[in-house]
């Protein structure tokens, strides 16, 4: 029996270990020429054996995420949060940074 109990997609994140804070903008990925993106996490079910093994929040992956989209972090934002992110407020969205 091998079977994913949860899927979830994170917030995006950027992937340098050596920061303290994780989170980064669309601006910042064209910039810096990355995929503005945020890992893919799942709960594992398995057997060994006769022993049922779970595992909790596996990164499998990453996925890009739309501009705009719930999971970006433009979401929401007013026109003055926006500028203060160095984003365009008439931009609307829907694309991928990469």
């Amino acid at each position: 029996m091998n079977e994913y109990t949860g899927i979830r997609v994170g917030m995006p994140e950027r992937t340098d270990d050596d920061v303290a804070n994780r989170s980064y903008t669309p601006h910042e990925c064209r910039l810096r020429d990355l995929t503005y993106s945020a890992n893919i996490f799942v709960d594992v079910e398995y057997t060994r054996g006769r022993q049922i093994v779970k595992r909790k929040n596996v990164m499998i992956g990453r996925l890009p995420i739309m501009l705009r989209s719930s999971h970006c972090v433009l979401s929401g934002k007013n026109e003055a949060e926006l500028a203060r992110m160095k984003e365009c407020p008439l931009d609307p969205g829907k694309y991928f940074v990469k």
